[in-house]
């Protein structure tokens, strides 16, 4: 099943966030790890805002009425906790099967108790929409874990109540109620990745209607969020991921048939994200997504999916000298060669620039590159680097540092 973006991917990036945005100290994130500081001790500010329902009294309300919501709060506090700062306070994904069961406890709650979740907590009068965008995230969160691991039943039950939420959500950001331009596009996003799970799940159930449906209000909120993007612009703007497949042509004269063959053919050919491929040596993009119009031609002698392409033979030919240095059983670190290239390529021209305040020609940076790229493989077989296994390892240490001394040797001669 192609997945929009892989859990480890997605992960990472949310590690990443939360090291450079920390929210915790140090020594909070130490006792965490440590056991010192269990989880359930953990306890996210949130107002208990819900609403008043007409002609009560206020008193009465705070008296008898809060006291009986407050269980179920508890539930959404206890399963937020574990999606929003798992993943920073504790290193874990928000997807393991250690936070599942809040989750599933969280889910239970409002079936067992629609009436008090949507009339006082999600109700689209209610000021704090906090409630109800959590509840967003951790029920989407919830059905791509079921999904993913092919509980189709459970995961549309999920969804149903998933569509219920996102549904309250955006009544409560309608402009009509709301004015806070923040929480608006929080619901877009929110709305829109809700789609996205309904894509990989409707086509997981062979749904096409609901694959179809999701697929156009994804490329629409896409052109929304993101601006629309003219075919071949790719160089100039940012077009979403699905946006990619229909540049060209306004999606409304596309069949449903022909969006449900597409997503097929992603699927088939196990497509993890809907990038647009470039040539590893002149940097030119495909007009297409590649797996629906091979326009390029990946290195034969390259393994793995991650592989470097051309987009003509005398393309990879000029390249041969920088990538038989990775090609294929060369690249005898844990680093694929996109990732490795993805390091590598700009890092001549940042330290010139930043670092000696130099300009470094192509054709300067091009020649250094192949010693570069022998640095870095034997800097990533020695004991002190071999265990990192991707750009976020590398970056916790100082290979950086090492690399630009090196780097610093060769451009100052």
């Amino acid at each position: 099943m192609a997945e929009q973006y892989e859990e480890d991917a997605a992960m990472e990036q949310v590690f990443k966030f939360h090291r450079e945005n920390p929210r915790f100290s140090p020594d909070t994130i130490r006792q965490a790890r440590s056991g010192l500081i269990s989880p359930d001790q953990i306890v996210l500010s949130t107002d208990l805002d819900v609403k008043l329902p007409p002609g009560a009294n206020e008193q009465d309300f705070v008296d008898n009425i809060v006291p009986k919501i407050k269980p179920h709060m508890d539930k959404l506090q206890m399963a937020h906790m574990r999606f929003s700062v798992w993943p920073e306070l504790y290193g874990k994904s928000n997807m393991s099967k250690e936070v599942e069961p809040h989750y599933q406890a969280f889910h239970q709650d409002i079936l067992e108790h629609d009436a008090v979740w949507f009339k006082y907590i999600f109700h689209e009068d209610t000021t704090n929409a906090d409630h109800c965008t959590h509840a967003v995230g951790i029920l989407g969160t919830y059905c791509t874990l079921l999904r993913q691991r092919n509980d189709l039943e459970d995961c549309g039950k999920v969804m149903d109540t998933y569509t219920k939420v996102v549904h309250q959500l955006q009544k409560m950001s309608h402009p009509s109620r709301c004015n806070d331009a923040i929480r608006m596009n929080t619901c877009k996003v929110l709305t829109y990745k809700y789609f996205m799970i309904r894509i990989n799940l409707g086509y997981q159930l062979g749904d096409k209607p609901m694959t179809v449906e999701a697929v156009r209000h994804v490329v629409g909120y896409e052109q929304e969020l993101l601006g629309d993007v003219e075919p071949g612009a790719y160089g100039t703007g940012t077009a979403g991921d699905y946006q990619k497949l229909f540049l060209g042509k306004d999606l409304t004269e596309w069949r449903d048939g022909e969006i449900w063959s597409i997503i097929k053919k992603l699927n088939k050919n196990n497509v993890h994200r809907l990038d647009v491929s470039e040539c590893a040596n002149c940097d030119k993009e495909e007009k297409v997504l590649h797996y629906l119009q091979k326009e390029f031609k990946f290195c034969a002698g390259c393994k793995g999916s991650k592989r470097v392409m051309y987009c003509s033979r005398e393309c990879q030919k000029d390249h041969w000298k920088i990538h038989k240095i990775l090609c294929g059983d060369n690249n005898t670190t844990n680093l694929d060669v996109i990732t490795f290239m993805n390091i590598a390529e700009p890092l001549i021209g940042m330290f010139a620039e930043q670092v000696l305040n130099k300009s470094v020609p192509e054709s300067e940076k091009k020649a250094l590159m192949p010693g570069l790229l022998k640095h870095m493989k034997t800097l990533l077989a020695s004991a002190r680097y071999k265990e990192c296994r991707d750009e976020s390892e590398l970056m916790e240490t100082d290979f950086l540092s090492v690399v630009c001394r090196y780097l610093s040797g060769k451009i100052m001669r």
